[in-house]
């Protein structure tokens, strides 16, 4: 999809791209448009087995497939740094950041987080037809006094790849992020994942911003 003139995966490239500690920057997809679109904005890319480019197939599944195709060329890397195509806003940093950590600290991974401040799970429902049930008992009615709940709002994933391959065929769906996982903490509204046509007004908005200041 375009935005503001280009495509919105060309906006991660770039993101990527501007990164010191990121070596290659390599796209993985089963679309041919969205390579040669990828290519031209200046990626590697690597072509996505059909099976691993479903609705429900895990982004790990794609990861993996990555560094096995890099390790074939007789290539190796200790860090994947997972960034999603379509998140075209990032705090500026966040990724040195990432990286930083899980070179200092020697853990399986470092992952985002932002507060997810109204959206709190105590203030959150489901249904059980029409009745309605709390997700968790809540313990205040005022915002400031609720416990800190967090979210992995998409900016970035660091892994390093040993966990990543070791952890195949393990149950749950962050397995691959191995078991020490740390966080770098973002604000609400830095980091835009589009998911719908308001996310790409937001988007839109908060980068012709900046190439207005």
């Amino acid at each position: 999809m375009p935005l503001l003139g280009k495509p919105v995966v060309v906006y991660t490239i770039e993101y990527a791209r501007g990164v010191e500690e990121i070596d290659r920057t390599v796209v993985s997809t089963d679309s041919e448009e969205i390579a040669k679109v990828c290519r031209e904005a200046g990626a590697e890319v690597v072509m996505r087995p059909a099976e691993m480019a479903t609705d429900d197939a895990p982004v790990e599944w794609a990861l993996r497939h990555v560094v096995r195709e890099l390790e074939g060329r007789g290539e190796s890397f200790e860090i994947a740094v997972l960034l999603y195509g379509n998140v075209p806003v990032r705090p500026k940093g966040v990724v040195s950041e990432a990286v930083e950590k899980i070179a200092t600290t020697g853990c399986d991974s470092v992952v985002s987080l932002c507060e997810v401040g109204k959206y709190h799970p105590q203030w959150q429902y489901r249904l059980d037809g029409d009745h309605v049930v709390n997700y968790e008992e809540p313990t205040t009615h005022l915002r400031q006094e609720l416990p800190k709940s967090y979210l992995h709002e998409g900016a970035v994933a660091v892994i390093r790849t040993d966990v990543l391959m070791k952890s195949e065929g393990e149950e749950g769906p962050e397995a691959f992020l191995g078991e020490d996982r740390r966080a770098v903490i973002t604000q609400q509204g830095e980091t835009v994942e589009v998911d719908s046509e308001a996310d790409m007004v937001l988007a839109e908005f908060l980068l012709s911003r900046g190439k207005k200041r």
